[in-house]
């Protein structure tokens, strides 16, 4: 990687983005370990750029590393000093809690993603999709409905709000369809 001939020869000023950068690239060519570890240097040199913070979660959630998304988001969330991606943050944990069936804990992430980002799609949709889990289906088919207002193409909106739909005709949970 070109990364790695800037690392050879460490700026100090340069070596936190240079490092957040390669572990981007290490993502794209799918070396999880590696990039992970990038990021991990990259927060260990800058530990207050909330943007570290933010790509090494969101590689852990497309890895399946729920835990460790879990913790990079709450480190991320102590350390960094500005807001700019803390809704994201607050998101990436909402969804890592859905996706561990952690209903409550995805519903509190997501309505301090929403407080932090009131017109992110991504937020309100994962404070549906908290909703349902908890068996609020008129709330989350709201929640969708709102989404598809602001985004009629929204293709997980589209399906939530389906499938939340059904599971308000008939007695089957709403995952189920």
């Amino acid at each position: 990687l070109a990364y790695d001939r800037c690392l050879a020869k460490p700026d100090p000023l340069w070596m936190a983005p240079v490092l957040a950068n390669r572990g981007n690239a290490l993502a794209r060519l799918g070396r999880v370990d590696e990039a992970a570890e990038a990021y991990r240097r990259a927060v260990e040199i800058e530990p207050s750029r909330s943007s570290h913070y933010a790509n090494w979660s969101r590689l852990c959630l497309d890895a399946g590393r729920l835990d460790e998304a879990l913790r990079v988001c709450q480190d991320g969330l102590a350390r960094s000093t500005t807001d700019l991606l803390h809704a994201r943050l607050h998101g990436d944990m909402a969804f890592a809690y859905a996706e561990s069936g952690d209903a409550e804990s995805c519903l509190q992430s997501a309505d301090e993603a929403v407080r932090l980002d009131p017109s992110g799609i991504r937020e309100r949709y994962l404070r549906g999709r908290a909703l349902a889990l908890l068996g609020r289906l008129t709330e989350a088919r709201d929640v969708q409905r709102g989404i598809l207002r602001d985004d009629a193409t929204n293709a997980d909106a589209t399906r939530a709000l389906a499938m939340i739909e059904r599971a308000l005709r008939t007695s089957r949970p709403w995952w189920k369809f």
